[in-house]
This record gives C-alpha cells, structure tokens and sequence, in this order.
C-alpha cells in the first residue's frame, strides 16, 4: 500500500521526468516491461495479480447489479401472494355455474356482458338469485321436526303444490274455473254482453289487493293507509312478450286458444284471442315515463279534471270495511308513479267500445297468471304450444321444475329468510356484518364523489347510510311479531287441499290480515318478490338484506373467493343505496335532495350522458350509471382491503383470477334473458368499466377496444367545488377542463380519474 507521502513524491518526478533525462527514463520503463512477464505472478486465470482487483470492480459494477435484480425477482415470485383453487363442493357448484354463464370465447374488452352473460342465451340456465334461494329451500323446508307453527303452514303449502304436481287427478283447470266464476264473481264469457265498467273496476282492484295480479297496474298503501300508490311500470307485462321468438302474434293466438280452450272448452266468442293480442299491442304502447309524478289529496281526484279515475276510486272505496273507506276519504294521499300513462290506460279501460275486449283480457291475465303459477294441467298446454312452435329454447326456463319452491317463497318470504337465519352459520354472519360495516364507510366516502351537493343534502344521505343494515340487525330492530302477526291468524293448511284453490285462499287470507292492520303497518308489495333483492321496510326506513342471498353456492366461507362475494353483493347493496338516495327523491318524493343538488347533478348528468352516448351503449338512466361505476370503484377498495395477503382463492373450472372475479361477480345480477330489458342491463354493465383502470389492467384491454379508456370532460368542476367546501379533499371520477388556480389536478394514466385538493 502506497502512503500519501509517497504518492506525491512520485508524481512530482513524473512530472518532472520530461524536462531532463526524458530518455533515459522512457528506456527504465520499457526494461521493467519486458522484465514483468519474466518475474510477475499470474492469477489462477491468467490475470495479473496487481490487475486483479480492478477486474473485480469492474465485474461488480456489471454483474452484481443483474445478479441483484434476479435474485429480487426471484424473492418477489416466492412471497407474492399466491391464488389457489379451493377444492369444497360448494366451490365446485360456483364454478360449474359461471362457466355455464361465462362465454371465454368473447374478448371482455369489446363486450364485457356477453362476456358474463352469453350462457344466459345459449343455455338458459336459471337466474342467480332466485336459484340461490330455490336450492337453500330445497334444503331447509323438507324433512325437518320441530319447527314453529308458521313454517308449519309454509312447509304445508309446499307440500299441497309438490302433491298438486304428482298426483294423476289434476282438478286444477276446475277449481280456476270456480275461482273466476264463485270467488271474482265474473261469469266469462257468459257476462260479455252486459259487461259494465263499473264491474271491470271491481274485478280489477279485488284481483290487485287480494291475489297479486295486476292487469292493468300495480296499487299499494303504506304503513297506516297514509299513502296510496298507484303505477303502471311494474304492471303485468307477459313473459312471451319479452323474447323475440314467442313476441309473435303467430305464437301468442296459438297460446292464447290453446290454454282458454282448455279452461272453457264451451266454443269462445269469436276474435277473443286476436281482442286480447290487440289489447297487449295497446298497453305495450303506452309509454310509461317516471318522471311524471303526480302527489294530491284523495279528495282533490274528485275534481273534473280526474274525471276519468271515479270509477277507479269508486271501486277502491268500495273493496275496503267503513272504517278504512272513512280514513281513505279524510286523509289518504294518492302518488301516481306516471301520470300521463295511468290517464291513457284509465281512458282506454273506461271506452264502452273496448269493454268487451278489457273483459277478456283480464280472464286470460288471471288465467295465465294462476295457471302458471299452481296448474299442472295449463303449465303441460303451455310447454306443449312452445314444443310445437319451437319456441323451447325460451320456454324450458319459464315453465321450470321448482314451481313450489317459487311460488312458496312468493307468499312466505320474510318468515322463510328468517327461517334461514336460524340455521345460518354463526361464523358466516360474523363475515356478513363486517361486509355491512363496510359497505356504509364507503358509501359514505362516496358521497365524497358528490361534491356538487350542500350540506344540508350529504347530511340526509350520511342519515340514510347509516339506516343501512342487515338482517343480522334487522333481528334486534325489525318487529317481527308484525310480519308474522297475519301468518299467526292465517289458520293451519291443510296439504291435501288442491294447490290452486290453496294458493287463492292464502293469498285473499294474508291479504285481508294485512290490511286489517293497516294502521299500523302494511307490506311493500316488493316484500313478496320471489326473486330476493335488498327490500325497503317503509315503517322503519331500513333496507332489509334477505340473508337467502348470502347462501351457497355464489357465497360461503372459508376457503371461497373473497372477489366473488364482494363483487355480487357489495356492488348490489350499493345498488339499493342508489335507489334510497337520488332514486327516491325523484320517484318516491322523499326529500333527500334539495332543488340546486338536483339541477346541478343534472347538468352533470347532461355532460356525462353526451360524453357515453352512441359509444357503447346508450343509459337508460345516467344518474343510475354514474352510482355503479362509483360503487365499483368503491368495492374494488374494499375488496383489496378484505383480501388475505397471502393469496385469494379462485374458481376450479373456471380461468379467472381473482380482480377479474370480481368484475365477473359485479355483472352477474346484470344478466337476462329478457329481450326488452338486455340493452339497458348490457349498458350497466359494460360501460361503468370504460372508466375503472383495474378492469382495463385485469384483462389487459388496450386504448382503442371498446371498452378502453374514455375520458370524460365537463367543466366548472373545480369552481363548483370550491364554492360549496372549505378545506376538504375529494376524489371524483370527472376530469376537469378549465381548472381553477385553487385546484391541484393528479391525473393517472389509463383511467379517468381527478384528485382535487381544494386549498
């Protein structure tokens, strides 16, 4: 080692070397050069010992670094989480159903619905939900001792259907026939030529509040008969008329003489089938528009102008006791979802020269209605029709075998899904409130998303979202004893009774109870869907999340993909808010939102419908659009926070990781097989993901497929921030032009996405 003393002296005489004796010197060097080779020690490899570590710093400069990055490589892959396959039955289920509904052949950047849903059309496989609840009711209603008096009855009234449907003597068609004639008091056909309007009213509005058929709309009360509402938009709309192949008026007069034929096998007045097929035309005509909102007094429909609904309330007030008709009379508000198509449909009802015509309409909807749901022998004409005109394909999932588990779950829904509480796996519910606790911390971080609101408006959403909860606290909160209290009086049933006279007397029994206490508290007509969705409760101003959607096979514990679970039912909870919040000030008039949160949400809408239309898919509501592309993005949070870091689970059977789970998860409610409904239910699906960054990252879409990135532009965000908080930070989806000097715009690539700061 050389000191620095000698270092010094040395290049001084190098330097000095030129200047004298330059030659002798350069003669010294050239003589220790040739005498190195002669005296010098190798390394093992040939390299000059002294060269040595100069070798070796140069190697470590070059190799290291790459022997660095691999060996980091290499631990990244071991300590990565790792995605395994679970290998439960359950799992099994869940994969063998998304792969019959999962079309892998479709590229989910151009068509992410028919990605999801193409096995909905080339299989027919049966819907998600209402599956779901049919299979844990296959396992919870048979062979079990020992059960309260009230699943007593449901248990009976299954097995009075399962009966009805084996048995070689159907009576079926007669005791529908009885019901028309004896109980509706409608002598059809023989009472078509002095058929009045008046009489029309009565059928109608008795077949609506006792046996839920709603021929020409749907009418509800509220808790205490303080609200009456009427709507056409859920009336009833005939299942081949939602399918382009059984839509023909070739198939619908051949089903409609094939089945009324059977039922009144007398000869049926001329043109009845073409009568009934001209009216559908006309009803499907209407448009049904819900905006039109129309909130008055009862006593103000008596006025000229409401002329042509008299007879409507004239029928209404006489259906109902003294005391009921005395409390509709005095203070009862009427709310019509949509006014203008109710005053259409009231007008055409009310034509005498469509009377004749009305009147055979409303048998075949109770014909079709009931027959369906409790006759073997209609169901068999009907399949037989389809099978002759080769309309199966359509068909096959209409006319399906678990008709009593259905139609059970139609009249039984809450005690059943509370039935299924009781057995409910304790450890799954604890994972269930979790799920709910934080759906309501991001919903509220969504409202953040909002910022267009005033306070006074994210204060009554903040009190909505905190009314969120499940069943699991519906328990200690929802009075039970008032939904049980009609099933309580509705006496024993006896399971011999022939299931279509059954299904009629519980139906006017429940119906009569309810309405007995309504003063107190009457049932949304939504709580006796049979397909479960999260239901409001008026009375309470909860949602009620029917917990027969949290079962086997698309949700479970343990070892079952976390992405699946939050996919389906974080992203439908957030659904429901959206109905709660925005939906139910403009259709239900609760005052969620004050006049300049609307007009400024809609002009944003305005912009945000301008900027998707004619892209993809054209939104039937951007308002309902904007909310499940923010709940997506808010769930895809939650999900990565609920994931465990060692690894999630996947699907056997099935190519999904778990992100794109989720976003398969996310769509599966969205899939129909119902013709009208598919372009709105595609849109919903498809388009939200044109803003998401994970989804575009999952399956690796590029800029230009149809899915890939689309900015939205609408200016004025930032002024319209800045001017309703102080001191706040908000993340929106919206990016700005004409950015305000108060503003601090981040945008990343790849995703529509703004974080403003306002300072």
């Amino acid at each position: 080692m050389v000191n620095n003393g000698e270092a010094e002296h040395r290049a001084e005489g190098d330097a000095a070397a030129p200047k004298g004796g330059g030659g002798k010197a350069e003669e010294a060097d050239a003589a220790e050069d040739d005498k190195a080779p002669a005296n010098e020690a190798l390394s093992p490899d040939g390299i000059p010992v002294p060269a040595l570590p100069m070798v070796l710093s140069l190697l470590g400069m070059s190799a290291l670094p790459v022997l660095y990055c691999l060996s980091s490589v290499l631990f990244a892959f071991l300590v990565e989480p790792y995605d395994s396959a679970c290998n439960s039955e359950v799992c099994f289920t869940a994969g063998d159903y998304l792969k019959r509904s999962v079309d892998e052949r479709v590229k989910p950047c151009v068509n992410f619905y028919d990605f999801v849903c193409s096995g909905w059309d080339q299989e027919y496989i049966n819907d998600a939900s209402s599956s779901l609840t049919l299979v844990n009711l296959s396992v919870y209603l048979p062979g079990e001792s020992n059960n309260p008096p009230n699943i007593v009855k449901a248990k009976s009234f299954y097995k009075s259907c399962e009966s009805s449907f084996k048995e070689q003597m159907d009576t079926s068609i007669d005791d529908l026939k009885a019901f028309i004639k004896n109980d509706l008091r409608f002598d059809w056909p023989n009472v078509l030529p002095n058929i009045t309007i008046d009489e029309l009213y009565r059928i109608v509005v008795e077949l609506q509040l006792s046996y839920f058929v709603h021929p020409f709309f749907i009418m509800t009360f509220d808790s205490g008969m303080v609200t009456l509402s009427v709507s056409t938009g859920e009336r009833y709309h005939p299942w081949y008329l939602h399918y382009a192949n059984t839509a023909q008026s070739s198939f619908r007069l051949q089903l409609i003489n094939d089945v009324l034929n059977a039922v009144f096998p007398q000869a049926l007045p001329v043109a009845t089938a073409s009568n009934i097929t001209t009216l559908e035309d006309k009803l499907s005509a209407i448009r049904i528009s819900e905006d039109e909102l129309l909130v008055v007094r009862m006593k103000v429909l008596s006025q000229n102008p409401f002329v042509k609904g008299w007879p409507l309330l004239h029928a209404i007030g006489n259906f109902l006791d003294s005391a009921q008709k005395r409390l509709l009379s005095r203070k009862v508000t009427i709310r019509v979802g949509d006014f203008a198509a109710l005053s259409e449909t009231l007008i055409m009802i009310s034509d005498p020269k469509y009377v004749q015509a009305v009147a055979s309409y409303v048998v075949w909807v109770i014909v079709e209605t009931l027959g369906r749901r409790t006759s073997p022998a209609l169901r068999k004409i009907m399949k037989d029709t389809s099978v002759r005109l080769k309309t199966t394909n359509v068909t096959d999932h209409v006319f399906r075998g678990d008709v009593c588990y259905h139609e059970t779950y139609r009249l039984f829904a809450l005690l059943l899904d509370r039935h299924m509480y009781e057995k409910f796996d304790k450890t799954t519910l604890v994972r269930y409130e979790n799920v709910v606790d934080t759906v309501k911390l991001f919903m509220r971080a969504q409202l953040e998303d909002l910022f267009w609101m005033d306070e006074a408006t994210v204060r009554s959403m903040q009190k909505r979202i905190r009314e969120v909860i499940s069943e699991v606290g519906i328990l200690s909160r929802f009075r039970y004893r008032d939904v049980e209290e009609p099933y309580n009086r509705l006496p024993d049933i006896d399971s011999t009774m022939p299931f279509t006279t059954l299904y009629v007397s519980v139906s006017a029994t429940l119906n009569q109870f309810v309405r007995e206490k309504a003063y107190r508290y009457v049932y949304p007509s939504e709580v006796w869907s049979s397909v479960p969705t999260v239901r409001y409760v008026y009375p309470h101003n909860l949602l009620f999340v029917p917990l027969s959607i949290l079962m086997p096979p698309l949700f479970a514990r343990d070892n079952f993909p976390t992405a699946l679970s939050y996919g389906r039912i974080v992203t439908q909870i957030a659904y429901a808010i959206y109905y709660e919040g925005y939906y139910s000030n403009k259709y239900r008039g609760a005052e969620t939102w004050n006049l300049p949160t609307e007009r400024k949400f809609n002009s944003y809408m305005d912009c945000y419908n301008k900027a998707f239309n004619n892209v993809t898919y054209e939104m039937w509501d951007p308002a309902e659009s904007f909310f499940r592309s923010g709940a997506l993005l808010k769930a895809f949070q939650m999900f990565k926070i609920a994931r465990v870091p060692s690894g999630d689970f996947v699907l056997p059977s099935i190519s999904l990781t778990p992100i794109q789970l989720f976003f398969v998860g996310s769509c599966l409610d969205q899939c129909t097989r119902n013709d009208e409904e598919r372009l709105r239910r595609k849109a919903l699906c498809n388009w939200p993901m044109r803003r998401t960054k994970i989804f575009q990252e999952a399956f690796h879409c590029s800029p230009t497929d149809p899915l890939g990135h689309l900015p939205v532009k609408c200016s004025g965000l930032a002024s319209a921030i800045s001017g309703q908080y102080q001191n706040v930070s908000i993340g929106t989806s919206f990016r700005c032009s004409g950015a305000a000097s108060t503003a601090v715009f981040v945008v990343y690539p790849l995703v529509c996405s703004v974080i403003v700061r306002v300072l």
